[in-house]
């Protein structure tokens, strides 16, 4: 671990972990998302509504998730290459970030 991150070394594994569950294929996040698309498809196709909202859904969960694992990405390269120090609070933000998006695609999928 490198030394900038060894002070934080519990939450940073945390966010490394959530960073996992948010990004991997077969991570928590890409697991409710086929459940949800696939809800989707068997509603009736693209002239369905249940379709359209759970592509919409869908977009949405993808966005915020495309920005949350580049605010992840930064941190740790950051602390990696250029030795930054994680600030405490900022880990903290992305944690809750990523807890609420997964809370988030957990309801839709379950919906």
């Amino acid at each position: 671990m490198p030394r900038a991150l060894r002070a934080h070394e519990d939450t940073v594994l945390r966010l490394g972990q959530l960073y996992k569950q948010i990004n991997a294929p077969v991570g928590a996040l890409g697991l409710a998302s086929v459940k949800i698309s696939t809800r989707g498809l068997e509603s009736g196709g693209a002239s369905d509504q249940v379709f359209k909202q759970t592509q919409a859904s869908l977009s949405a969960l993808s966005a915020s998730r495309d920005s949350l694992a580049s605010d992840i990405e930064s941190l740790l390269e950051g602390a990696e290459f250029a030795g930054e120090q994680p600030d405490a609070d900022r880990v903290a933000n992305l944690i809750d970030r990523a807890e609420q998006l997964l809370e988030q695609v957990n309801e839709i999928a379950e919906d």
